[in-house]
Parts: C-alpha cells; sequence; structure tokens
C-alpha cells in the first residue's frame, strides 16, 4: 500500500512528529535486514530533492542518495536498531522564513548532520527563474540552495508542482552554473534533468538541461507520459526566439 501524508500544517513540532514516524519505520527496517549498511559505509551522498517525498532506509542505500530528512531518519532508525542509541531523534531546524534543514540529535544533546558529512554544500547564493522568467537571488541558508556539484542527473519522483507548466531554475556553483528543468507527467510525477556548464553563462545551463530533457522524452514510452500543455510548453523553451524574449525579461525584474 502506497501512503502519502498531504498538507502537512507548517510547524517545527508537527514536522519531527512526520519524521519520527519515519525514523521508526527506518528502525524496523534495520531490525529485519541487519546487513543493511549504514548510509555513512554505504556510499550515500546527499543530494538536493526538489519537491518533497520521502524515502525510507532501504531506498536511500540502495539508490545511493538522499536530502536531508531521508538521511536523518535513516541515521536515527540505524543507531535505535542497532542499540547504539535508543533516544536519538531527527530535530528539525529553522533556516529561513520558510525553510527548514533536518538534523540527528543524539541522546546526549550533541548534534550530528549527515547531509554535511556525506556532501551537502551551501552556496553564496543561488538564482532561480520561475516559468515567467522572473529572476530571484535565493538565500545561502535556503535548503534548496544546497546541492552536490559537478554532477549531471536525472529522475522521474513525485511533482513538486501542481502547475502543467515546464519550470526551470538556475544555480551558482563553485565554477560555473547548474541548470534544472522540470518536466510534468502523469499521475503526480515529473521529470527532473539537471545539468552543469562551467562559465559565467546561466542560460547555457538551461539550454543543456532542455536539449537532455529532450532526449530523455525521445523516447515514445516517456513520452506519452507528458500531458499536451507540457509539450507544447518544452517546444517553446527549446526555440531560440522564446529564450531570447526570456533574456529580455530577466532585464526588468
Amino acid at each position: 500500500m502506497d501512503a502519502q501524508l498531504l498538507r502537512l500544517p507548517e510547524s517545527i513540532e508537527i514536522y519531527e512528529a512526520a519524521l519520527e514516524g519515519l525514523s521508526r519505520v527506518n528502525t524496523a527496517i534495520y531490525e529485519q535486514n541487519p546487513s543493511l549498511a549504514e548510509i555513512h559505509r554505504a556510499g550515500v551522498r546527499y543530494r538536493r530533492e526538489i519537491g518533497e517525498a520521502w524515502r525510507h532506509a532501504a531506498d536511500v542505500v540502495l539508490e545511493g542518495w538522499g536530502d536531508c530528512e531521508d538521511l536523518a531518519a535513516a541515521r536515527v532508525g540505524w543507531l535505535r536498531a542497532k542499540r547504539k542509541d535508543k533516544r536519538a531523534r531527527v530535530k528539525v531546524k529553522r533556516t529561513g522564513p520558510k525553510t527548514t534543514h533536518a538534523v540527528v540529535e543524539r541522546g546526549d544533546g550533541t548534534i550530528e548532520d549527515p547531509s554535511k558529512d556525506l556532501g551537502m554544500r551551501t552556496p553564496e547564493g543561488s538564482i532561480v527563474m520561475d516559468p515567467l522568467g522572473r529572476k530571484q537571488v535565493m538565500d545561502a541558508n535556503d535548503e534548496r540552495a544546497e546541492t552536490e556539484y559537478g554532477e549531471d542527473w536525472e529522475e522521474i519522483g513525485a511533482d513538486p508542482s501542481s502547475s502543467v507548466e515546464i519550470s526551470w531554475s538556475v544555480e551558482k556553483t563553485e565554477g560555473g552554473y547548474r541548470g534544472t528543468v522540470r518536466v510534468p507527467l502523469d499521475l503526480g510525477r515529473c521529470l527532473l534533468v539537471s545539468r552543469v556548464v562551467p562559465g559565467k553563462q546561466p542560460d547555457v545551463a538551461v539550454k543543456k538541461a532542455t536539449s537532455a530533457a529532450a532526449k530523455i522524452l525521445a523516447n515514445p514510452a516517456v513520452a506519452a507520459l507528458i500531458p499536451p500543455q507540457a509539450k507544447f510548453a518544452l517546444n517553446l523553451v527549446q526555440s531560440k526566439k522564446a529564450r531570447d524574449i526570456a533574456k529580455k525579461l530577466l532585464k526588468l525584474f
């Protein structure tokens, strides 16, 4: 049975209560699968997730990545299952007006941050463009700006938005920019494609990600999952004329 907890009230206490549930699931998973590796020993890496789909420890270890909630809850589950620290829990801290970050609080009050242990980096700021092309600079403490640089990736997962429009973002990296394109699919899913380019041209990063997404969507099996409106938007984003218009719009904001 698949289950989702929708419209979770915005409260640190409620957020921690929900993550306690995930921690208990992970404890049971580690107890039932003693050979399942602890995340630090399994080669797991931190990866920013666009949208929220909490994943249990077995999937995190198998797929090799997780965001802050996934990693903190997996670590707590392992500590409890192995009788290392029965009082360990996930602690949520506020990092901005609308952002939070999940860490591990040990029974003695010590704080562990599995995300930082496993590759999370925070840039000084990131540029984000919404579907209308408006530009904003994200706070360095905003977890959405935390990412593992230098890697190209793509995935199909839960869609963080209900919009049928293509959306994209540009994030400043240590030596260039990362462009990420979101293409909505059916059944509440989306395709996310991220590409990194060196230099000082953020629009090139978006173009590279869009081109990569187009190649993936050339597969008829994947293309069949795209709503008609999204297909039109993808063609528009790929056109040179549309990109030139977007550049002019950016100058207005």
